[in-house]
């Protein structure tokens, strides 16, 4: 779910905000001294982006829900939706927070997007992970 729901976010950013990524195909574009054009950088990262966005979604998911699974019990808050929040919290500081805000070339409104849509995310899985946890774990009857 996780995965879908990247992919369909970094689909509707790079549709709806075209005029603010292609200053970051720009720079990827005279950096690499690739023999494309922008709107043909454009058209490949509407094509694969998504799909990676996808990919990765799922593998991510797959890791932080076993993770999640295994520590549970020591993981703080009373309910699973709120230890579900917190972990997708502390997911969003440490990966774009922390490693989003390397690169400013791209200015403030690309790293504000893309914290925003991050954040977003991260509380997406987050309330997925206990969905999912609770569903999987056996019934006491």
């Amino acid at each position: 779910m996780y995965g879908a729901f990247s992919a369909a976010v970094i689909w509707a950013e790079l549709v709806g905000l075209k005029e603010l990524f292609m200053p970051v195909l720009a720079v990827y574009y005279y950096e690499s001294g690739a023999p494309l054009s922008l709107d043909e950088l454009y058209g490949i990262a509407l094509s694969t982006s998504p799909i990676n966005s996808f990919i990765t979604g799922i593998i991510i998911s797959v890791i932080i829900g076993v993770c999640y699974g295994a520590a549970f019990d020591i993981l703080p808050g009373r309910s699973p939706y709120v230890k579900g929040l917190l972990i997708g919290l502390f997911l969003w500081v440490v990966f774009p927070v922390f490693g989003g805000w390397g690169d400013l070339r791209y200015g403030p409104a690309y790293n504000a997007v893309r914290l925003g849509s991050s954040l977003m995310g991260y509380i997406f899985l987050g309330c997925i992970l206990p969905f999912v946890y609770m569903r999987s774990i056996p019934k006491e009857r």
